[in-house]
Order: structure tokens, then sequence, then C-alpha cells
């Protein structure tokens, strides 16, 4: 036993089933409530990691379970004191300004993504919807604000009031994404409006949330994607609060995957990352972005083992073809029901 180092399978007579921590394999797990999905799998598979890691840990049972990991960083947004998270910090670091903007868009669309069998009128108001977050980031960001205190502006102001203070920007880039609105019926454009609004407005409004996404302060230390490299993190929800807080882990899952399919530094020292995904329909996920971490992330040295209770969940978040597509990209699949 003292020797298994990877994904933890099971006893089969006196010898320990698993993939050690250097295979490529990705994992799918599907098992309803109480089947052992945590209990059997995941937890023997974290104690027993020698990589780094990312676990979606509901109700904080599993970073309980692994008190002994190595470089463990937990963020929890329901603590008042929890280790920040920084969505901005990738985009701090990029030297050129196309670069942060266009990364800023890519945000816009994490917090709009698409869904299987929208109609043309759904997909209008999510993607101009898309266009008034991408303009509020490009002008705000450069003006200094967090993420946070952007998110907050759009939802405190009215459309013209907030299309009026991105013009006194000056910021010609941020103002193309709202010129299109010029003269357009204004019963579509508060439609637009409004769909943004929804999709920041925890961040906007929730005080735990506001306190845990933020620039860290002087000599504070932040959680950000390239912790991956060293670290043990924990992202902590309870149960009752998953889809609250469902748009919150969806960006932080999405930079962090973000951050691995572009991790140009893979050497033979480096670590070996599993992403422990449980609950994963709840994370709504984009389906463009998993299927290229099942197709591309072998090569970036990160192994995928994502947790969910019915394979019916994926097909309501994708449809039937993604998600078919989607499991046939796992080699191993534990299945303890939930499969119809």
């Amino acid at each position: 036993r003292g020797k298994v180092h990877g994904i933890i399978f099971g006893r089969m007579k006196n010898k320990v089933l698993y993939s050690s921590v250097s295979q490529e394999q990705h994992t799918f797990v599907c098992a309803g409530t109480g089947k052992g999905k945590t209990s059997s799998l995941l937890i023997p598979t974290l104690r027993s990691w020698t990589g780094s890691s990312l676990t979606i840990d509901i109700s904080g049972d599993i970073s309980k379970n692994c008190p002994n990991m190595e470089n463990k960083l937990v963020f929890e947004p329901e603590n008042p004191h929890t280790l920040p998270y920084d969505v901005f910090s990738m985009i701090d670091k990029m030297s050129n300004e196309d670069q942060q903007n266009e990364a800023l868009c890519q945000l816009a669309i994490l917090l709009l993504p698409e869904h299987p069998g929208m109609n043309d009128n759904a997909l209008f108001f999510l993607k101009n919807g898309r266009k008034i977050l991408s303009s509020a980031f490009i002008a705000f960001y450069h003006e200094n604000l967090d993420f946070c205190e952007i998110c907050r502006k759009v939802v405190s102001s009215s459309w013209q009031n907030l299309f009026n203070e991105i013009d006194e920007t000056g910021n010609q880039e941020a103002i193309l994404y709202i010129n299109g609105f010029v003269g357009a019926n204004e019963a579509n454009t508060s439609g637009c409006f409004q769909q943004a609004v929804e999709a920041i407005s925890l961040f906007a409004t929730n005080k735990n949330v506001i306190n845990g996404v933020r620039h860290p302060g002087n000599g504070e230390m932040a959680l950000q994607p390239s912790c991956i490299e060293e670290s043990n993190i924990f992202v902590i929800v309870q149960d009752e609060k998953l889809e609250l807080y469902s748009p919150l882990m969806n960006i932080i899952v999405s930079q962090f995957m973000q951050y691995i399919s572009s991790r140009s530094v893979v050497k033979n020292e480096s670590k070996t990352i599993l992403l422990a995904l449980d609950e994963y329909a709840s994370l709504h996920i984009d389906s463009g972005m998993i299927l290229e971490a099942t197709r591309k992330y072998r090569k970036r040295l990160c192994r995928l083992m994502i947790l969910t209770q019915n394979l019916a969940d994926l097909v309501i978040l994708y449809g039937q073809e993604v998600t078919r597509g989607l499991i046939g990209n796992f080699d191993y699949k534990v299945l303890l029901g939930g499969i119809g």
C-alpha cells in the first residue's frame, strides 16, 4: 500500500488497483450520493498523489480527510479569513495591452457561456450581453478597478449611464464594443444589458464573494492559476450553496484550465497536475474547454478526474452528442451507479 501513488480504484484481493501518477489517462467517475465516489476513490487518490492538484471540495470533507498533503492551499468563499482568489492575476502579467483585452473578452465569454438548444433569440441577447461585459471589463480594468468593483459598477448602473461612463474613459477598444448599440431598439439593448447583469450579480452583491475575490493586499498571498505548479489546492463550497456559487466555481476552474492549456514549461521535473472536479455538472464548464482538455492535457502533464452523480447531468449540460464524445475521451470509467 505504501508504494502506491496515483489514481486509486480499489482493492483486488490483497492488491491495490491503481493508475500511477506518471500515466496519462483521464478518469470519469459516475456515482449517486453515498455510493462512494469521494470516500472510496477521490480521497485515497489525493492521499497518495505526489504531484500537484486542484480539487473542488463539496462541504470541506475532502480537505479534512487529506491533512498531510504538502503545500496545501484552501479557498473557501464563506470563510471571512480565506485566502483571496485573484481573477485578474494572469491578465496583470501580460505585457501587451491587446493580449490583456483579448483575455478580458474571454472572461466575458466564461461568464456567459452558450447552452445546447439555445434559439436565435436567446443567442442574440447572450452575444450582445458579452459585448457589454467585454466593453466594461476593458474600459475599467485599464482604470485600475478590481474585478468585483467592475461588476458592482455594471450592476449598479443603468445601461445608459454605463455606456456614458465607458465613453468617458476614452478607451477606443472598449467603445467599439458598444458602438453597435447606437440607434438600436432600446428594449433589445435593455435585454442584453440584463443578461450581463445576471451573469455577474453574484460578484457585485454577495459579501462573501466580494471579500474573497480580489487583488491581494500588501504582503498578502493570493490564490492564482500559477499556484497549481507547486500546490495542492482545495476550493471549498457547501453543498447547499453550490448552485449559488457556480459562477465563481466556473471562473476559477476555467482559469486554471486556461493556464494549464498554455503551460509553457513542462520539463522532466515538472509535477503532474490532477484536476479533481467533484459535482462536475454544477461547475458549468464550457463544452469546448473540457473537450480540449481531454484531448490535449496529456502533453501538459495534467490528468482529469471528473466526478458526477448521473450521466443525465452531463446530457442536460452539453447535449447527447457532446456528452458521448466527452466520455469517449476518458480511458478509465468508474461506474458505481447513475448511468440509467
